[in-house]
């Protein structure tokens, strides 16, 4: 570390007995500049699972511009290469390329809220999906704070309550046949 910014690290290993196995690794270099913060990192996800295994690289980072004590504006993004051919019970836990921004307002000195919109692409079916992002949050120290994205549950909450679905997937089944005399050739 320095002054106005330092180079860290991180490992983390993550076991899901019965579907799978995380190892990540991550570098990150922060930079404070007057009322600026960029932050870039650089990262190695790998995943074991039954019969597999595959390994994700992604770089990404962050802008901040600190408008007041109260006030900041941020833009981030990341991408990761894809992760191969995983069960679709793992696409969950899959680091996903991702954008956006939000505005951090502080109520007080403990309590603020960040808002805002994010975009990720779906590890399923390749697309990308927006939704906002509302974090209320508590601050436990200048560099700690404990939040909840509410704001994917508040977007499904009122898109489900005006009856309208964007996705409109459908039941995949095929129905039984419809009734009436059974489709039988005539004999000669």
């Amino acid at each position: 570390m320095w002054h106005n910014g330092g180079v860290f690290g991180a490992i983390a290993v993550d076991e899901m007995p019965g579907m799978m196995g995380i190892e990540s690794g991550s570098i990150t270099f922060i930079q404070q500049l007057g009322r600026f913060t960029f932050t870039t990192h650089a990262d190695a996800v790998k995943y074991g699972y039954f019969n597999g295994l595959t390994t994700s690289y992604g770089i990404g980072g962050s802008l901040s511009y600190r408008i007041n004590d109260r006030l900041s504006v941020t833009m981030f993004g990341s991408y990761y290469t894809p992760a191969g051919n995983v069960n679709p019970a793992m696409a969950g836990y899959l680091s996903l390329p991702s954008f956006g921004g939000y505005v951090d307002y502080r109520f007080s000195e403990r309590w603020g809220v960040k808002a805002g919109v994010q975009s990720y692409r779906a590890s399923d079916t390749g697309r990308w999906h927006t939704q906002p992002m509302v974090i209320p949050y508590y601050r436990l120290s200048e560099k700690a704070e404990i939040g909840v994205d509410v704001g994917g549950i508040l977007y499904n909450i009122i898109r489900s309550s005006r009856g309208k679905s964007f996705q409109n997937v459908g039941n995949p089944t095929i129905p039984p046949p419809v009734g009436g005399p059974p489709p039988v050739a005539p004999r000669r």
